[in-house]
C-alpha cells in the first residue's frame, strides 16, 4: 500500500527537515582558501589572525596560521570532519592538534590545543572572494 501525502503534509515536514536531503560531505578542494582564525588561547585571551588552507600532495591540507608566533599543519578531511597536527614555525617544538567541522556556509567550527594544554574553541571563517 502507498502512502500518500497531502501538498500541506509536504510542506509541513520540509520546513521541519524531515524530507530534505542529507547534506554532502566536504572536498579537500572546498576547503582550500584564506580564513580569518577566530578564537581562544589556553590562558583565556582572545586572537584573531589570518589562516591559509591549501591541497598538497594527494588530499593533503596545509594550514597555515599567520600569527605572531605562527603555526603550520597538515591535516586530513574525513567526511566533515579537518583533523590537523601542526607545529610552531619560530618554536618547532611547540606542537599540537586541531578538530573542525565544516559547516555549510563553509566555516571551519572546532578547537585547538598545545600539546599538555587544555582544548579551546576556534573557528577558521573564510573570506569573501
Amino acid at each position: 500500500m502507498m502512502t500518500r501525502f497531502s501538498p500541506v503534509a509536504v510542506v509541513v515536514l520540509l520546513l521541519t527537515g524531515l524530507l530534505t536531503t542529507p547534506a554532502r560531505a566536504a572536498e579537500p578542494k572546498d576547503l582550500v582558501g584564506k580564513y580569518t582564525c577566530k578564537g581562544v588561547n589556553a590562558d583565556g585571551s582572545k586572537y584573531d589572525h589570518p589562516a591559509e588552507i591549501t591541497l598538497e600532495k594527494g588530499n593533503t591540507l596545509k594550514i597555515i596560521y599567520q600569527s605572531a608566533e605562527p603555526d603550520i599543519g597538515l591535516g586530513s578531511l574525513k567526511g566533515n570532519t579537518l583533523t590537523v597536527k601542526f607545529q610552531g614555525v619560530k618554536k618547532t617544538d611547540s606542537t599540537g592538534e586541531a578538530h573542525y567541522e565544516f559547516q555549510e556556509d563553509g566555516v571551519l567550527k572546532g578547537w585547538w590545543h598545545y600539546n599538555g594544554d587544555k582544548k579551546t574553541p576556534e573557528n577558521l571563517i573564510p573570506k569573501k572572494k
